[in-house]
């Protein structure tokens, strides 16, 4: 089991109340519900910082995120966006804001989400064990890749795309 497997998560009830621990490993084979955190970095131009994730990655390698995203550990809050800004963009300093929570279905377990907006150009130092490269993107850009099949999105992305796009409107 790799490090990060290892990691206690929060189990959550249907209402994302904590009901105990698991590891996050073992989350998808036991369908236990569970907290992540994502994060949508505009530049200037309003345009999208996606992160490619690396060849290594387990669960969706080579595909186009969110440009943050992570677990949130045991006993922590919706909080842990600082961390995972910090570890994945080399940015603790970035102010992110609470923009929703949503949830989705992902292989049989519930998949609470808070999504988190901040604004910066960079610069940025990508974690390169999670992540290939970092691109800005239109979203008008990302709405037609998806439509054409163009780029491979995760899941996770194109949920929150559309609960944006819903909320923003």
């Amino acid at each position: 089991m790799q490090a990060v497997d290892a990691q206690l998560i929060d189990a959550v009830d249907a209402q994302d109340h904590v009901i105990g621990t698991i590891r996050r490993g073992e989350a998808f084979q036991q369908r236990v519900n569970f907290r992540v955190v994502h994060a949508f970095v505009f530049d200037p131009q309003q345009a999208l910082l996606l992160q490619h994730l690396a060849p290594q990655k387990p669960r969706h390698s080579l595909l186009w995120g969110s440009s943050v995203a992570g677990y949130v550990g045991s006993g922590e809050s919706y909080d842990a966006i600082e961390r995972k800004l910090g570890q994945e963009l080399g940015r603790p300093d970035l102010k992110a804001v609470p923009f929703g929570k949503t949830v989705m279905e992902d292989e049989g377990c519930l998949k609470f989400i808070m999504l988190y907006t901040a604004h910066s150009s960079g610069p940025f130092v990508p974690d390169r064990s999670q992540i290939l490269e970092l691109a800005f993107f239109p979203l008008s850009q990302i709405q037609i890749a998806r439509r054409e099949d163009t780029m491979p999105f995760t899941p996770t992305l194109l949920h929150l795309l559309d609960y944006y796009t819903e909320r923003s409107s």
